[in-house]
């Protein structure tokens, strides 16, 4: 079983949306109806260490930018066109010594994670994108990261979910929020609720408020899927109205949604 699911994702670019996959090979980028392929990428052989080659790990930045997390723990930043197929490898950032496990990002503002629990911010200013601050690793792998309000949220595999002030690196929140590994965590951006999903079938969501330095979580809702292994989830509306959950070995998805 897969522990880390973000291989998929569709990007919303200027002029255009891209479905990108992640796979052992490489990177594929696909129109988003899935008619026509835009750009490969295979991983180079060269690059191969001992265990698995694979990519991991996608988020858009500004200018057309897109950023996937490799197994050697580099970044690879590819710039799409608005149109036609000149994607182009623009810039490999290297901080990680682990495999990359997930990388979100907030307007400019990226962090990516690895499997160790280190987590490292970036910037991205012009055409470069440049290291900020760093986490250090905890022994338990981060699975999961939402960039919210210069902060990052980061979900683990020891059932935590942690939030750092983005640009200081210092840990503002705790929380022990599930019994077992957490496999996605989302936020809806104008509610500021923080949904997340793990092995322990629960399904939980919580609400974040900032004022200042201060930041505060509180559990709001909690479900429990039955005999599942939940591995996704996603927010539907930037409200958090409603949201899907996916499982492990299950074509089956689950939507909620608030009753006001």
């Amino acid at each position: 079983m897969a522990r880390h699911p973000e291989k998929a994702k569709f990007c919303c670019l200027s002029g255009r949306n891209i479905l990108v996959l992640c796979s052992q090979q490489g990177v594929q980028m696909f129109e988003s109806d899935g008619s026509v392929m835009v750009f490969w990428y295979a991983l180079p052989a060269a690059e191969s260490t001992q265990g698995l080659l694979f990519t991991r790990g996608i988020a858009v930045l500004p200018d057309n930018l897109i950023a996937i997390g490799t197994h050697y723990g580099g970044i690879l930043v590819f710039r799409v066109p608005s149109q036609g197929t000149n994607v182009t490898l623009c810039q490999t950032l290297k901080c990680h010594d682990y495999p990359i496990t997930a990388i979100a990002t907030e307007g400019a503002v990226m962090a990516s994670a690895d499997d160790s629990g280190g987590i490292t911010v970036w910037e991205a200013v012009q055409d470069q994108i440049g290291r900020v601050a760093k986490v250090n690793g905890g022994g338990s792998s981060c699975t999961s990261l939402v960039v919210y309000k210069q902060m990052v949220i980061a979900g683990y595999g020891s059932g935590h979910i942690r939030i750092f002030d983005a640009f200081k690196a210092t840990m503002m929140v705790e929380v022990c929020a599930h019994a077992r590994w957490i496999h996605a965590i989302d936020l809806a951006p104008d509610s500021g609720l923080l949904v997340s999903t793990s092995e322990d079938t629960f399904v939980r969501v919580w609400s974040i408020l900032k004022k200042q330095d201060d930041v505060h979580i509180q559990l709001e809702h909690t479900e429990k899927i039955q005999d599942t292994q939940l591995t996704g989830v996603q927010f539907l509306d930037p409200n958090g109205q409603s949201f899907s959950v996916s499982g492990y070995d299950s074509n089956v998805l689950n939507h909620f949604t608030k009753v006001n």
